[in-house]
C-alpha cells in the first residue's frame, strides 16, 4: 500500500484496544502467526557455529568409539584368569606385548597372559578385562602380579557403546555448544546446516526521542528501548540490522517500516502503541497486508499496549514506550518469538527460589510481573522487589531477575517462597 493511500484510510479517530489476551493465548497465536516465517538456512563450518541452531537433526554416520578399547592404564586379560585373586594371593601372568596408542593390537591375549594397554588404546583380541595397573605389580619384564578378580566387560568400552550409527547427536532447533562440537568433529561432521539469525529491524517512535550521543532539551530523552531490545535479540540468537528514531507521525513511520519488511524477519517500532492521539503504531502495522494486526493489548502489567501483526512474511511488533515495560514485554514475548522462528527445543527455565522481602499485590484481570534483586543471606535466597513506576530507568541495570503474580491472584504475601526468573 502507498503511502497516499494508507493516509487515506486513517479517519482521524484512535484504533482502540482490541481484546487484552492472557499471555498464554498471546503465545498460541504467536505460533498460528508466526509459525510459517522462513528464516532460511545456511552452512557454516563448526568452528563458526557456537550458539548457533541447528536446521536439522544430525546423524552419526560412525561408531564412536569404532574399536573396542580400554579406559584404563593396564593389562587387558581373561577375567577367567583372575578367578579368587586378591592382595593376599594374586595371580600371575605373562606379559606377551605391549599395544601403543594410535596402532593396531597385534598381539593376542591367551589364557595365563596380558598385554599392556594404555587409556584409550585398542584392546587385543582374547581379551575381555583391563585390569588397572595400580592393581598389579610388575615382578619382571615378563611377569605381573594381578591381585583384584575381574569381571568380564571391566575397564572397557566397545564398539558403538559411546555413539552408534544413526544415532541423534544434535537435535532440530537445538543451541550448539562447545561439547556439540566437539562431539560432531568426533564423528566427521565439520560443516552443519543452522538457522540464519533472524534479521531485526528496531524502531524507536517519539518526537522526543534522542541519539545517546545527543545533546537534549527540556522534554527530550534519550533513547533506551532499541538497546535494550537490541542486546536481548542478540541473545536469543537474532541480529539487528538496522536502527533508527522516527518523529511520532503516520507518514515517517509508515515509510520507515515499508523500506524494511521485505529486507528484515523483525520490525520492531518502540513506542506508540498505546491509544494517545499521536499513537499511530497499531494503524501503521496494520497496513501492509494480511493477515495484519492480531493483537493490540495483553493482559500484562506492565505492558498491556502490546501490538503484534504479520504481513509479507515478517513478524511485525509493537512494544510500550516505556523502558521497564518494554523490557518485560519483550523478556516475555520477544523470547518466545525467536524460539518459533529458530524452532528452538525446549529450554529449562532459569529460576532460583528466594524469600518475599516486601508483600506484593497482583492486578485484576492481568499477569504482573515485578523486577527485583536477589540477595544471599546465609546460604538462603532473598528477593527485593523494586516497586517503582514503569518508567523507572534504575530498575533495568539493578534488575537480577523478576516474579510473576498470576492472574486472579490477589498477590503474594512477604516472607511466602517465590520463583525469581533470571533469564
Amino acid at each position: 500500500m502507498a503511502l497516499s493511500k494508507f493516509l487515506d484510510t486513517l479517519d482521524g479517530g484512535m484504533m482502540k484496544f482490541l481484546k487484552a489476551y492472557e499471555p498464554y493465548k498471546i503465545r498460541e497465536m504467536m505460533k498460528e502467526y508466526f509459525g510459517d516465517i522462513d528464516i532460511g538456512t545456511e552452512i557454516v563450518h563448526i568452528s563458526e557455529a557456537l550458539d548457533r541452531y541447528s536446521a536439522k537433526d544430525i546423524k552419526s554416520s560412525v561408531n564412536i568409539p569404532d574399536f573396542n578399547k580400554s579406559t584404563v592404564d593396564g593389562y587387558a586379560l581373561m577375567s577367567s584368569d583372575t578367578r579368587g585373586a586378591s592382595e593376599s594371593m594374586p595371580v600371575f601372568l605373562d606379559v606377551s606385548g605391549e599395544v601403543l596408542m594410535g596402532t593396531e593390537a597385534e598381539t593376542e591375549v591367551v589364557e595365563n597372559t596380558c598385554v599392556y594397554v594404555p587409556t584409550g588404546g585398542m584392546l587385543p583380541k582374547g581379551a575381555d578385562a583391563v585390569v588397572m595397573i595400580e592393581y598389579t605389580e610388575k615382578l619382571d619384564e615378563e611377569t605381573v602380579a594381578v591381585n583384584m578378580a575381574m569381571h568380564p566387560g571391566e575397564n572397557i568400552i566397545y564398539i558403538g557403546e559411546d555413539i552408534s550409527v544413526d544415532d541423534v547427536i544434535v537435535k532440530k532447533g537445538r543451541k550448539i555448544t562447545a561439547f556439540d562440537t566437539g562431539a560432531l568433529s568426533a564423528i566427521g561432521v565439520s560443516e552443519i546446516s543452522v538457522f540464519k539469525k533472524p534479521r531485526t529491524v528496531i524502531i524507536s517512535s517519539g518526537d522526543e526521542i534522542r541519539r545517546p550521543e545527543e545533546d537534549i532539551k527540556p522534554g527530550e530523552v534519550r533513547d533506551i528501548n532499541s538497546f535494550v531490545v537490541g542486546a536481548l535479540i542478540e541473545k536469543y540468537g537474532g541480529e539487528v540490522i538496522h536502527k533508527t528514531i522516527v518523529d511520532d507521525d503516520e507518514g515517517s513511520l509508515y515509510n520507515e517500516v515499508e523500506k524494511w519488511i521485505d529486507r528484515a524477519d523483525i520490525v520492531i517500532v518502540s513506542g506508540g502503541s498505546s491509544a494517545g492521539i499521536k499513537d499511530v503504531t497499531a494503524e501503521v502495522l496494520d497496513s501492509f497486508g494480511k493477515p495484519g494486526l492480531f493483537v493490540h493489548g495483553a493482559a500484562v502489567k506492565p505492558g498491556k499496549p502490546t501490538i503484534m501483526s504479520c504481513a509479507r512474511d515478517t513478524a511485525l511488533i509493537g512494544l510500550p514506550g516505556h523502558p521497564g515495560s518494554s523490557s518485560i514485554i519483550f523478556t516475555i514475548f520477544g523470547k518466545e518469538l525467536f524460539k518459533i522462528l529458530l524452532e528452538k527445543e525446549d529450554a529449562i527455565e532459569s529460576f532460583v527460589e528466594a524469600e518475599l522481602t516486601y508483600s506484593l499485590a497482583g492486578a485484576p484481570g492481568k499477569e504482573t510481573y515485578v523486577m527485583g534483586t536477589l540477595e544471599n543471606r546465609d546460604g538462603k535466597y532473598l528477593f527485593n522487589p523494586l516497586i517503582k513506576k514503569s518508567a523507572a530507568i534504575s530498575q533495568l541495570s539493578r534488575s537480577e531477575g523478576y516474579v510473576v503474580i498470576k492472574s486472579g491472584t490477589e498477590g503474594i504475601n512477604k516472607g511466602n517462597t517465590v520463583r525469581v526468573y533470571t533469564e
